[in-house]
């Protein structure tokens, strides 16, 4: 290692070396060495002082400039020296800089993922990443992030740009996310009005079940069959509920209206199947179930109708109903005293006649009567229809009212 011990005229270059452009320093140093190069007068400022041994001090002079010339060619080489350690100094905080930025740019990629990554998650457990808002967002994040990681091979701002519209994206998938979650929330609060709107007719349902085993009419085809399908009308709906992506009330509203109807049906079935067994319980209290007429009206494809009004009959005036039955029974009573009466015609041909003649009247006032109740029985059916699409109507109204209000 050259130790430089330079004069004092050359101590500034040494001292500012560093701070002192290339091309500057190096014309000083040039500038000097041609100075130092120089004649130098040596001799004769010797002679003009009167100095005898003149060689002497122009060997000294001469020594002195060439250790002047040595210190400025080691202080070339020092100065150059330097310039290079700057340079690579340089150089080595640019790419430090330079790294720094694009570490910069890689935590917010990963802090873009991790939101990404939650997002997902979220939508996954919320069962809603089919939705065409979060999906959309989803696909412009995946193409920022591919151009993101493009953008990371070329300059860091470029990169730096890139991440940041990465990040943004990813909020705007947080936002989504949030928007969808707020949706859903409101579509299950909607799903669990409607389906608590069903619990009613599920209730009425199991009541009329148990109504229709206390009655003994649970087995009778057209309750069985009613109730049977207003089960699956409400099951159907609660799956229309279940199922619908937006819970919206409007598309139900026929199937609710639907399952209503047939409760209306299975409620009407089981009044008239139980009006049936109660008239049948009452011929049989009243010892009636074997005539020939009751029996064949029963087996007829009519006996419903006729059932009912021999019902409403019986309820509203117990007396006439017992003396309709006592009429619709008499042919087999006219029967039996015919047989009698000509037994008794045997021995007394008088008796005879007068009990045919009783029974030609009675065959006549049998006739009047059933008449009368065939017109009375028709303007019972006839009243009975009325009233029933009246119910009917009045039941229906109250329903489209009750989820008319529901609905708003």
């Amino acid at each position: 290692m050259v130790v430089i011990k330079p004069t004092a005229r050359f101590r500034w270059w040494t001292s500012e070396a560093q701070l002192v452009p290339q091309e500057l320093l190096t014309h000083h140093i040039k500038k000097q060495k041609h100075s130092v190069r120089a004649p130098c007068p040596t001799a004769t400022l010797a002679s003009a002082a009167g100095i005898s041994d003149v060689s002497a001090v122009v060997a000294a002079s001469n020594a002195v400039d060439a250790a002047d010339t040595e210190a400025l060619e080691a202080l070339e080489g020092v100065v150059e020296s330097r310039f290079e350690f700057a340079q690579i100094a340089s150089r080595e905080e640019a790419q430090k800089e330079e790294d720094d930025r694009r570490e910069t740019g890689r935590t917010t990629l990963r802090a873009a993922a991790a939101k990404h990554a939650a997002a997902h998650d979220d939508a996954v457990a919320l069962g809603v990443q089919g939705r065409a808002g979060l999906v959309k967002a989803l696909s412009s994040y995946e193409g920022k992030m591919a151009e993101a990681r493009l953008a990371e091979v070329g300059g860091a701002s470029a990169f730096i740009d890139a991440a940041d519209a990465t990040l943004a994206v990813a909020d705007a998938v947080q936002v989504a996310l949030g928007a969808e979650r707020q949706h859903k929330e409101a579509c299950d609060r909607i799903r669990q009005a409607e389906l608590a709107r069903l619990e009613p007719p599920l209730a009425a349902l199991a009541t009329l079940e148990i109504r229709a085993a206390d009655a003994g009419v649970a087995e009778e085809p057209t309750v069985v069959g009613a109730i049977a399908h207003v089960r699956a009308a409400l099951e159907s709906v609660r799956r229309n509920i279940e199922r619908a992506e937006d819970a919206s009330a409007a598309p139900l509203a026929a199937a609710i209206m639907s399952a209503l109807s047939m409760a209306v049906a299975a409620e009407r079935a089981f009044a008239e199947a139980k009006q049936r067994k109660d008239a049948l319980d009452r011929l049989v209290v009243m010892g009636l179930n074997g005539s020939s007429r009751i029996t064949f009206g029963l087996e007829a494809a009519a006996a419903a109708h006729e059932l009912n009004a021999l019902d409403a009959r019986l309820t509203e005036d117990p007396e006439a109903g017992v003396a309709l039955l006592t009429i619709c029974d008499a042919p087999a009573t006219a029967a039996a005293a015919a047989v009698t009466a000509g037994s008794t015609a045997n021995t007394d041909p008088s008796g005879a006649r007068h009990l045919v003649e009783a029974l030609g009247a009675r065959l006549t006032a049998l006739d009047a009567a059933t008449t009368s109740a065939q017109r009375a029985k028709e303007a019972a059916d006839r009243q009975r229809a009325a009233a029933k699409a009246t119910l009917d109507g009045a039941l229906l109204r109250c329903a489209k009212a009750t989820l008319d209000g529901a609905l708003l």
